[in-house]
């Protein structure tokens, strides 16, 4: 199994059945008109929600559905229809409330987060599953995959950030800050299988370029963090709380790894630095400590005795990830105390040996619209605009 233990506990979104042409016709657009696209959106849409539902083909419906939907959007041929109806969405995480707004543009940001949120799910049980002849094709798969939903998401942030105001009758996940931290949480999580990835390789051991790629991913975690607590969610609510508590974890070990990583680089024969190793190792000791102490408390909130892990609780390959980790802080405080005591001891820095410096790997794949549906013909819409 690889050493990541990706995000598993944000649920997927839903969303009632929504029928095209009796809503369009209520509103007075239609009146005596029979379009046959209307009924194809209905379709479309309904088979899209039985696709996240059930988590299958979700990819090939999302981009079918779209296809008509991008019609309807700003700038689309059929953009007179974009506040037609309204479309309903529940939260994924925060107060299990659904909300409808009368706006294209916000079904297809909830379309987009709720695909983002699929995708994560796929590479948290992927990582999870894999074992060490499957391991590299899968952090390989799941970079690829995670790139592409922070761009999903940054996309669902653009949409949004367009309304005039996002205010709380909004779900929470939907609001521009929380798929800001999405974004990052899916870039953080695709830069530490990168890193993950690259320790495949004995060569690399000791290499500063480790470091550089663990100091990324710490630095996305912090803004994915920083993003979940700036949205001022509930957290009497366990699944808010608890992704907070997981990502302010995650970025507590990427800290740690980051200069462990560091000491090690230090302190190899090529580099022989033994102050700078010493001072980085001191300090994933000092923070391994402020680790645990977070992650016992933590436990005591999501996790009772006897009890499986759930949706509603810290995952378990999180727990044995941080386990690992103090066991690795562990050897690499023993290492450097016996490389030590062979050269003699040397000279303390006069200050704490800055964290390396981040070397960028994970980006956002820019999402694009699908192609419109050749359904959305020139006749088409003029019927529309006879009765708009």
């Amino acid at each position: 199994m690889s050493e990541v233990a990706c995000l598993s506990t944000v649920p997927m979104k839903m969303s009632s059945e929504l029928d095209f042409s009796r809503k369009i016709v209520q509103f007075g657009k239609l009146k005596k008109w029979d379009v046959g696209i209307l009924d194809k959106m209905t379709k479309k849409r309904n088979t899209l929600l039985k696709a996240f539902a059930e988590k299958q083909q979700v990819d090939k419906t999302v981009e079918e559905y779209l296809a008509y939907l991008v019609a309807m959007t700003e700038g689309g041929r059929a953009g007179f229809l974009r506040k037609v109806l309204y479309y309903y969405w529940s939260t994924a995480v925060g107060k299990r409330t659904s909300h409808a707004a009368a706006d294209a543009h916000y079904e297809m940001a909830s379309v987009l987060s709720n695909w983002g949120i699929y995708e994560m799910g796929e590479v948290a049980q992927s990582v999870h599953l894999s074992n060490r002849s499957s391991a590299e094709r899968v952090e390989k798969d799941g970079y690829k995959t995670l790139c592409a939903a922070a761009g999903r998401f940054e996309k669902s942030r653009e949409l949004m950030a367009s309304f005039p105001t996002v205010d709380d009758a909004f779900p929470l996940d939907i609001k521009p800050v929380m798929l800001s931290g999405f974004r990052d949480l899916c870039l953080a999580q695709a830069q530490e299988l990168s890193l993950s990835k690259a320790l495949r390789n004995p060569d690399n051991r000791g290499r500063e370029l480790l470091s550089k790629l663990a100091s990324r991913s710490y630095e996305l975690y912090t803004a994915a963090l920083k993003s979940f607590q700036d949205s001022k969610g509930p957290l009497e609510e366990p699944l808010y709380a608890s992704l907070v508590a997981w990502t302010s974890i995650k970025k507590l070990s990427l800290h740690i790894r980051t200069f462990l990583l560091m000491t090690a680089h230090y302190s190899s024969a090529k580099v022989n630095k033994m102050p700078e190793a010493v001072s980085a190792a001191k300090q994933a000791e000092d923070l391994m400590a402020k680790l645990n102490a977070e992650l016992s408390l933590h436990k005591k909130q999501y996790v009772t005795p006897g009890c499986r892990f759930n949706s509603n609780r810290l995952d378990k390959p999180l727990i044995v990830s941080i386990e690992l980790l103090g066991q690795e802080c562990q050897r690499m405080s023993y290492k450097v105390k016996r490389d030590i005591d062979i050269i003699g001891r040397p000279k303390p820095l006069e200050s704490h040996v800055p964290l390396a410096d981040p070397q960028e790997l994970a980006r956002p794949t820019p999402y694009s619209y699908p192609e419109m549906s050749l359904d959305w013909t020139p006749n088409v819409i003029q019927i529309f605009e006879l009765k708009e």
